[in-house]
């Protein structure tokens, strides 16, 4: 199965109505469950850390900040982190290496 966050980013560019439609078009039931698991449950998923708490950890402002905020985002799709302080290690950690 595809991880979470590869199809969140594979139907994040799209709008709903053209999801839907491509969920009604789809064959396959796998395909179609992976859509609605989309729509019902990822499609609204963000970050509960934001920009100042990145600041809080030292982290310069700058591009870096989208680029750590979208892996906590993928870190949480994907079941890595749960509550804001699992993110915020995971930011500290991330942010560590780029």
């Amino acid at each position: 199965p595809i991880k979470n966050s590869a199809l969140y980013e594979s139907l994040k560019p799209f709008r709903t109505e053209l999801v839907l439609f491509i969920m009604a078009l789809a064959e396959r039931d796998e395909i179609k469950k992976q859509i609605s698991h989309y729509i019902l449950q990822l499609k609204t998923i963000r970050p509960m850390i934001k920009g100042e708490d990145l600041r809080q950890l030292g982290i310069p402002s700058g591009p870096d900040y989208s680029r750590v905020l979208k892996a906590v985002l993928h870190a949480r799709l994907d079941g890595l982190v749960a509550t804001k302080k699992d993110e915020m290690e995971f930011a500290a950690k991330y942010a560590a290496r780029i």
